[in-house]
């Protein structure tokens, strides 16, 4: 397997400086003991709310009633600061364990920039010679970044030290498979789109599954769930507004329950239709339809049949798979 940064290809592990690990060891105390403040900092903040809360409650029940708007805020800025000051605890915390954890390992990942010739080449429609004059010999040498491979923090980005905290999206990406000849008639597969027409198919390998299976459940903890849990909140929101919430919230509670529903919908059949291509673990060779001019008959594509996402371009991974 590969793992990428966007174009740029993983080159190998590398020893980190002494001075370097110390460093980090002493980061990963501060940042600890931070963390542990701030943390202790929400709990005592929550305390005080809640105390000021039932007060009101039970010495003012009549402010519940009248002042509805001036509660609700109450309740919601309440509740969003003490989430926001334990998160910013929690993540402090988990920043220091990482800056441990990239202490002990004592490694650091380079990944080199890679120049897809042909990608290039269909883009800007040029040959493969005239690409290859105007990138110079060392470039590649020049062009790299730097990530600890435990927390998958960018340590630098050509040789220039990144400050602050700024996190890689790292994607491991199956190798670039062998064209043999082997498969079975396209007819077999499942649906092909309009836009391409098959013709030939093949099974995935356990490399690339694998990968698929990573894309699946990366789709449906980053799209799926938060669409899932904003349309619960404006459920619950709608709920509550229909009692004691004024008016203007309880229309707005509304419109938002509806988007966020029709957003949550959109995601879910395209996470089914990735556990479709998943389940089948096949993909279609195509050639573009004249009508669309998605591609070339000398510029293969391989197609997830379902959700008709390019899988490879011409034997390499298609850069969605990258980034």
């Amino acid at each position: 397997m590969e793992r990428w940064i966007g174009p740029y290809r993983s080159v190998g592990e590398h020893w980190l400086p002494s001075a370097e690990v110390l460093e980090l060891r002493r980061r990963a105390r501060k940042y600890v003991m931070l963390g542990r403040v701030v943390l202790c900092a929400a709990f005592l903040l929550m305390f005080a709310w809640a105390l000021v809360s039932l007060y009101a409650l039970v010495f003012h029940q009549s402010l519940w009633y009248e002042q509805r708007t001036l509660v609700l805020f109450w309740i919601v800025g309440g509740i969003l600061a003490l989430v926001a000051t334990a998160w910013g605890g929690y993540r402090l915390v988990k920043i220091g364990q990482g800056n441990r954890c990239e202490a002990l390992v004592g490694m650091f990942e380079r990944f080199v920039l890679t120049v897809d010739i042909e990608s290039v080449r269909q883009t800007f429609g040029i040959d493969e010679s005239s690409i290859r004059e105007g990138i110079p010999q060392d470039a590649q040498s020049d062009l790299y970044i730097d990530v600890y491979p435990i927390s998958q923090r960018i340590r630098t980005i050509n040789g220039a030290i990144v400050n602050g905290y700024q996190k890689a999206n790292i994607r491991t990406v199956a190798p670039a498979r062998r064209r043999d000849g082997e498969g079975f008639p396209a007819h077999l597969a499942a649906e092909a789109g309009p836009m391409f027409l098959p013709k030939f198919t093949r099974y995935l390998n356990v490399y690339e599954r694998s990968e698929l299976r990573a894309i699946v459940f990366r789709f449906l903890r980053a799209k799926v769930a938060p669409w899932a849990i904003a349309g619960l909140m404006c459920g619950a929101l709608t709920g509550l507004g229909l009692a004691w919430m004024p008016a203007v919230v309880d229309t707005l509670a509304y419109v938002a329950l509806i988007i966020t529903w029709t957003c949550f919908t959109t995601v879910v059949y395209r996470s089914y239709q990735l556990v479709r291509d998943l389940r089948s673990s096949v993909v279609v060779e195509v050639a573009a339809n004249e009508k669309t001019g998605a591609g070339r008959n000398d510029d293969p594509l391989e197609v997830l049949p379902h959700t008709q996402w390019v899988w490879t371009r011409d034997g390499q991974p298609a850069p969605w798979r990258k980034s």
